[in-house]
């Protein structure tokens, strides 16, 4: 049996396991790269984003919600992993509807802890893979959105890790 006739033969575990995929990177993004200022508030770092449909991607502030404009192009949330003995890739693509990016920087703006959030932005979040052309939600289409979050390595196998903005070999253009 192969990977896809498994997620589609086990859509519970598979959406599961895709969400859960998905709230990790956003706990990493917006929880591990935040530190302490003197005032007690937290400054987030650094995030992967892409705004060439995930062929390359680049390091900027954590506190940004995609879309945003970057340098003339429509830049996106990237999740970034590296399969075993492979070289990091963009795994997928995320991004916010308008509307929910407006109240999700309102709440974040008021908010001293950005990462109880992450639960939230994980449900309203819209995900695609690196040069497919359909966004979808957990909401819209749960069986879909597993597949989209369901990581794939380059070339088989199942075995990866996150790769992490401050890593020196995390491929990233800046």
């Amino acid at each position: 049996m192969g990977a896809r006739q498994w997620l589609n033969d086990h859509q519970r575990i598979s959406g599961s396991l895709g969400s859960a995929v998905t709230l990790i990177a956003l706990f990493f993004m917006l929880a591990r790269f935040h530190r302490h200022q003197s005032n007690g508030r937290l400054e987030p770092d650094q995030a992967f984003f892409s705004d060439d449909d995930g062929t390359t991607y680049f390091r900027d502030s954590a506190a940004r919600l995609p879309p945003f404009d970057h340098h003339g192009k429509t830049a996106f949330g990237a999740v970034v992993l590296r399969c075993v003995g492979g070289k990091p890739f963009v795994a997928f693509l995320r991004k916010y509807d308008p509307t929910e990016l407006e109240q999700l920087e309102e709440r974040l703006r008021q908010s001293p802890t950005p990462g109880l959030l992450l639960s939230e932005l994980g449900a309203r979040a819209e995900v695609k893979r690196p040069h497919e052309s359909r966004w979808v939600s957990y909401k819209s289409d749960p069986k879909e959105y597993a597949r989209v979050t369901t990581p794939q390595c380059p070339g088989g196998g199942d075995a990866f890790t996150s790769v992490m903005p401050d890593d020196p070999d995390s491929g990233a253009t800046n």
